[in-house]
């Protein structure tokens, strides 16, 4: 049975949060899972590489738990169109800022 939505932390045992999202992006039985990072990684290149590596959201700790919940719903709620184009920006703007 298939997640609705998972919570990675970046900080893990033998890959990181990071490695996770790629390779459940990377597989097609799991590649539309909606994933949130939270984590206590606070500086922005951090947010940056969840963001890039796949993840929906990127959170920081502490998060209150509604705030985790309302996450939780509007990540379920992407579609994947949504997910592609939010993915594209982010490149493009890495792209322009790099130039």
């Amino acid at each position: 049975m298939r997640p609705d939505c998972a919570v990675i932390d970046v900080k893990m045992p033998g890959l990181d949060g990071y490695q996770l999202v790629r390779a459940l992006h990377g597989d097609p039985d799991t590649a539309a899972i909606p994933l949130i990072i939270l984590t206590a990684l606070t500086q922005e290149h951090y947010h940056f590489a969840g963001l890039l590596a796949g993840a929906d959201r990127y959170l920081t700790k502490p998060v209150t738990p509604s705030a985790l919940v309302q996450a939780i719903h509007e990540v379920v709620r992407l579609s994947e169109a949504e997910r592609a184009r939010r993915l594209q920006a982010l490149l493009d703007d890495d792209a322009d800022a790099s130039s």
